[in-house]
């Protein structure tokens, strides 16, 4: 199977309307990237010492899923779609307890994407060419007027997303729960927003940052870029024309060394996650892969054949490997599990201490 990836027409290297089709060749492609796989070792060999990958699998009866947002409980969402010449994709939620859950569409459609998830569990994102839908576990998917696409909302039930499709001149637009649209910037689309109300996207000359005090202004990283996400300290992430960055209002853009990469998410704490690739390469080669990056560790390679779209703080990602939506997590290292297991054996000491006392 192709690799989820946004439109050809589109500007978001992460997030917008992910492609579905054409199927042809599909699974041709994953047999001969799972068959590349065994050739080259054990996937284990690729990983990164510090992380390990959970498979959170597909919907009943699919055979391919990618894994867009989480929240800080864990949640994932997502999308999951059938076997070869199938059209159809579901919206999902996964949980560690109940797996992973079907959406469903909004009345009239065939397809939905969820795109994000914020800490009440709320989901948004985009269902066929009906429109953009809110979902929770009271009411269900609702459409949520005046937004064709809907890409991110956070903890108050701000979403953002845009008037028409990604690539399609129309508008940047926050949808404010009681009081519904406002248009933000005019021929742009809007990918992320904070628990500030702060706004990121991408406008007719590149990346923005827009806020209800200020509006909208230019992070003068050039017309080919694109902001993807913002945390809460202000911190935005997107992609130049060859390379990801990061700003901030004190220093501006800075470039994430190393290889070619995209950013698709950053948390509270500064780690991105995003993609490698190699020059001319679109599909999965040797020289693409999923990563995580902060100013401390430096650029950390997570898995080969992979895409990273989120980050919540507790450090867990998500994303895409393999055809399946998966989810990376942080393994201790053993100095942990060591200190874990003597503060567990000397509780066990102390409690057996007490008892000869008392005897």
């Amino acid at each position: 199977m192709n690799t989820p990836r946004a439109t050809s027409y589109g500007h978001s290297p992460c997030r917008g309307k992910w492609e579905g089709a054409p199927r042809s060749g599909m699974i041709v492609l994953l047999r001969a990237i799972c068959l590349l796989l065994s050739a080259m070792g054990t996937p284990q060999a690729y990983a990164s010492q510090a992380y390990r990958m959970i498979d959170l699998g597909v919907l009943p009866g699919d055979v391919y899923s990618a894994a867009l947002g989480i929240n800080s409980s864990g949640q994932v969402v997502g999308f999951s779609s059938g076997p070869q010449y199938t059209p159809y994709t579901h919206a999902f939620i996964w949980d560690a307890v109940n797996g992973m859950r079907d959406l469903g569409v909004l009345p009239g459609a065939y397809a939905s994407i969820a795109s994000d998830i914020n800490d009440l569990g709320q989901v948004v994102g985009s269902s066929d060419d009906i429109g953009a839908f809110i979902w929770d576990s009271a009411g269900g998917m609702r459409k949520i007027d005046g937004m064709y696409e809907a890409e991110a909302i956070n903890s108050l039930g701000q979403v953002v997303g845009s008037s028409q499709p990604a690539g399609v001149a129309g508008y940047a637009r926050l949808w404010n729960p009681g009081s519904g649209v406002v248009d933000l910037y005019r021929a742009s689309h809007a990918y992320g927003i904070n628990n500030l109300g702060q706004v990121v996207g991408y406008g007719w000359d590149g990346a923005f940052i827009w806020d209800a005090a200020g509006g909208v202004r230019s992070l003068g990283t050039g017309h080919a870029s694109s902001a993807q996400d913002i945390n809460d300290l202000g911190q935005v992430v997107g992609s130049l024309k060859a390379a990801a960055f990061v700003w901030d209002a004190d220093s501006g853009a800075t470039v994430i060394p190393g290889l070619m990469t995209r950013a698709c998410g950053i948390n509270n704490a500064g780690q991105v996650v995003g993609y490698y690739f190699a020059p001319y390469y679109r599909d999965p080669g040797p020289e693409q892969g999923a990563y995580v990056w902060s100013e401390s560790t430096g650029l950390i390679q997570l898995w080969p054949f992979s895409f990273a779209y989120d980050i919540n703080d507790a450090g867990q990602i998500v994303g895409w490997s393999g055809g399946h939506a998966v989810m990376w997590e942080l393994i201790p290292e053993p100095t942990s599990l060591a200190a874990l297991g003597l503060g567990i054996s000397g509780l066990g000491l102390a409690a057996f201490r007490r008892r000869r006392r008392r005897t």
